[in-house]
């Protein structure tokens, strides 16, 4: 790992850092980066990192993403036809 590489990875969080810190799990962290709520994160090779404060910007500002307050829609249930 380079300098560059180590510095990087001290200051930045992992997917999984993100989520801890918004309370979500890790695929929501993907859903909101691809609907917008979210920074993109930045590619280190094959790993993805998103600035510390970036995230915490993104919450301060109000883009913090909502956590399962939408409810499913019911289930349409068949009757048998006799």
């Amino acid at each position: 790992m380079t300098t560059t590489e180590s510095a990087l990875t001290e200051t930045s969080w992992t997917k999984k850092q993100v989520a801890a810190y918004l309370q979500i799990c890790e695929r929501s962290v993907d859903n909101h980066v691809e609907s917008g709520e979210l920074p993109a994160p930045k590619r280190l090779g094959r790993s993805t990192r998103w600035h510390p404060q970036t995230v915490r910007d993104s919450v301060a500002a109000g883009d913090r993403p909502v956590t399962h307050t939408a409810k499913r829609p019911k289930r349409k249930v068949h009757q048998r036809v006799r």
